[in-house]
């Protein structure tokens, strides 16, 4: 089956930006499945994109096989975890009074995709679809932003002139992270913020799910919404007032 070129490159751009900055140190004929799983479980993308990576990375040690360097490929049980949160991992999310202090950095820090975080944690918008911002999209008079889909072509660009993609903004944080010396987070936990803070001041549950893109609240709570500490302490003062 032939290939397009379109899914050449994109593979390409796949190895390039997450299988090579991490696995390219390891040597391909000893390298573990443990090692290989224990990475891609640090990693918060779709499942679907995960696959890809997983496709990838499969390939690539295909070709140590055929020159029998190896007899197994080690890549072909890493598991995709779909849903963390059902699995009792829980997504990282920032309490009301870190995500102040997160809001004012942004501003401070001033880079074009800094304002993409930011603008993930105060609209809950998904990741893809803060870098798929349009003009056409913003309503300045009614202070509205209409998110219809992820959009494949951005107004924002990065400082090499390249648009801004979910993977590129997702690697990005780490970097953010360490110069302000902040918490662990990815860019998925400032949407979960959003959502927890807004359950926590009492949004009604037929908004938030809407505003969240989510067909029914239960999708929203069920992985979405966290139990603050802030929450659990005033609930649990409620009983000896």
């Amino acid at each position: 089956k032939k290939i397009s070129p379109k899914t050449v490159t994109y593979y390409w751009r796949t190895a390039k930006i997450q299988v090579l900055p991490y696995f390219g140190n390891f040597d391909a004929t000893t390298i573990t499945q443990e090692q290989i799983q224990e990475h891609f479980d640090t990693l918060d993308y779709s499942p679907k994109y995960l696959k890809d990576i997983r496709l990838v990375l499969k390939l690539s040690l295909d070709l140590v096989i055929k020159e029998k360097l190896r007899a197994d490929n080690p890549a072909e049980k890493v598991e995709i975890i779909s849903d963390k949160k059902s699995l009792g991992i829980e997504i990282e999310h920032l309490e009301q009074d870190r995500q102040e202090l997160w809001l004012d950095i942004f501003e401070k820090d001033k880079r074009q995709w800094v304002y993409l975080f930011e603008s993930i944690l105060l609209t809950g918008v998904r990741p893809e679809e803060a870098c798929g911002f349009k003009w056409c999209a913003i309503d300045f008079e009614k202070d509205i932003v209409h998110i219809n889909n992820a959009y494949k072509d951005t107004i924002l660009y990065d400082e090499n002139g390249q648009p801004f993609v979910y993977e590129n903004l997702t690697n990005k944080m780490p970097q953010f992270i360490k110069k302000y010396n902040l918490e662990h987070l990815t860019t998925y936990g400032l949407r979960h913020s959003f959502a927890t803070l807004c359950s926590t001041l009492g949004m009604p549950p037929e908004v938030l799910h809407v505003i969240m893109g989510h067909a029914d609240f239960d999708t929203t709570r069920k992985y979405y919404i966290h139990i603050t500490e802030e929450r659990k302490k005033n609930e649990m003062l409620k009983l000896y007032r």
